[in-house]
């Protein structure tokens, strides 16, 4: 497996915050990754990584884990809020 970079943690913030914006506008995941992909090169490469995953049948919180899109705590609670359901207030609260 190859190993990926995470983003810069000064994206992290802006990430969670198109992504909480996007669910409350209805925008489906491919479209609110899209948004995200303009925060950075860095974020654009894991967003490109992420929707190839996700495409391929892998979760959301998995396919951005291996990414680098989120880290392992992050992933837990994204994973978590995926199975609920609620993943735009997760991504709020993030």
């Amino acid at each position: 497996m190859q190993k990926v970079k995470p983003i810069a943690g000064r994206h992290r913030g802006q990430l969670y915050q198109t992504l909480a914006q996007a669910e409350r506008a209805g925008l489906p995941i491919e479209q609110a990754l899209k948004l995200c992909a303009a925060l950075g090169d860095d974020v654009g490469a894991a967003v490109a990584l992420t929707w190839q995953r996700i495409s391929s049948g892998a979760t959301l919180a998995a396919a951005g884990r291996r990414a680098g899109l989120w880290s392992g705590t992050e992933y837990e609670v994204i994973k978590a809020a995926e199975t609920a359901g609620i993943t735009g207030q997760m991504f709020q609260r993030l």
